[in-house]
């Protein structure tokens, strides 16, 4: 099987997110598939690691103001498409609801094929991080995000 696992924060980077797609995806490897990381570079430009049936693929990235030493990649449509398109995955398995996530459906929908999802953090936690300066909205925003987290989930074929 062909298993792409899409991430915005990977080893070195470290977060649970990172940890989890790591572990998923050298296991994977391990057990004969062949897998590509699509994941945000932690150097800032693009570059690919290959060991065995696992491939890296680290994607221009940026410093996320809001995370110490995570970095998060802005606009990747192009090169992510393109990854997904060369590699010709069976399945999805994304770790971001966000723009990786909506790519991920979007490539889903022209190729019909699964696509799952893991949420590593709930709408509450999540307008935890909210700048100071908008504090005062934050109940409205994270109404908000429980509105689009129930939108999104509904369409992946499974969620953790």
């Amino acid at each position: 099987m062909r298993i792409a696992y899409i991430t915005q924060s990977y080893p070195p980077m470290v977060s649970g997110a990172s940890i989890v797609a790591k572990n998923l995806a050298e296991n994977m490897a391990i057990r004969g598939h062949k897998v590509l990381v699509i994941a945000a570079s932690d150097r800032g430009e693009s570059y690919k690691t290959v060991n065995g049936n696992l491939t890296v693929l680290r994607l221009r990235s940026f410093h996320n103001p809001l995370r110490v030493g995570q970095r998060f990649m802005l606009s990747p449509q192009h090169a992510f498409l393109q990854a997904l398109r060369d590699f010709r995955p069976d399945l999805i398995h994304s770790h971001d609801v966000l723009q990786l996530g909506m790519l991920s459906l979007f490539y889903r929908r022209k190729q019909k094929i699964p696509v799952l999802l893991t949420t590593h953090a709930l709408p509450n936690f999540a307008a935890k991080y909210m700048p100071a300066v908008i504090s005062s909205l934050q109940p409205a925003m994270e109404n908000s995000l429980w509105v689009y987290a129930w939108w999104i989930l509904r369409q992946y074929d499974a969620v953790t």
